[in-house]
């Protein structure tokens, strides 16, 4: 994916910023490619003015079949997307790849992600426009290892059992037959 504001990129950075004053070990990887260019400038220069240069690591772009070895580097995946409509309406692919690999999920309460997500006990949930909501959140699970883990496993079996295309075939099949 890329970073952009709507999806939560700037927010993101906000909070590693207040994040690591109390975990300064923790580290974020961000994809590298921004739109506009003129926001990848704000990000940089944020980067720089509050000094994250080494805790954040922005990562080049990845081929799909490589996402697999980004994310196995992680412990915990971010879903900062703002509340606004687009977000509102979708399921953004990102949460199926953190559930393939079994990362536990903090992400936006927006309607679906709140859905799957609280309905599974894949992960937690918190206000996008309220910057504490996920700094707080995400230190429970940097503070809680085992029961991140336990939410990762939950997420990765889901992902097994329901959210992967060979389980969603017959019903595709089917609907295309309907129709």
């Amino acid at each position: 994916g890329g970073g952009y504001r709507s999806n939560g990129t700037f927010l993101l950075l906000e909070i590693a910023s207040k994040l690591l004053k109390l975990h300064p070990s923790v580290k974020f990887l961000i994809p590298k490619i921004f739109s506009p260019i003129a926001f990848e400038i704000e990000c940089r220069n944020y980067i720089k003015e509050k000094e994250l240069e080494n805790n954040v690591c922005l990562y080049s772009p990845v081929l799909s079949t490589e996402i697999m070895s980004i994310l196995n580097q992680g412990t915990i995946a971010v879903m900062p997307n703002l509340r606004v409509r687009k977000n509102e309406i979708a399921i953004p692919t990102k949460l199926f790849e953190y559930m393939a690999a079994g990362l536990p999920i903090v992400s936006s309460d927006l309607p679906y992600q709140k859905k799957i997500i609280s309905e599974n006990k894949i992960g937690l949930l918190a206000k996008p426009e309220n910057l504490l909501s996920f700094v707080n959140t995400i230190k429970i699970l940097v503070e809680d290892r085992k029961y991140a883990m336990e939410l990762g496993k939950n997420g990765q079996k889901l992902f097994i059992e329901k959210f992967n295309w060979e389980s969603q075939m017959p019903a595709l099949n089917n609907y295309y037959l309907e129709i």
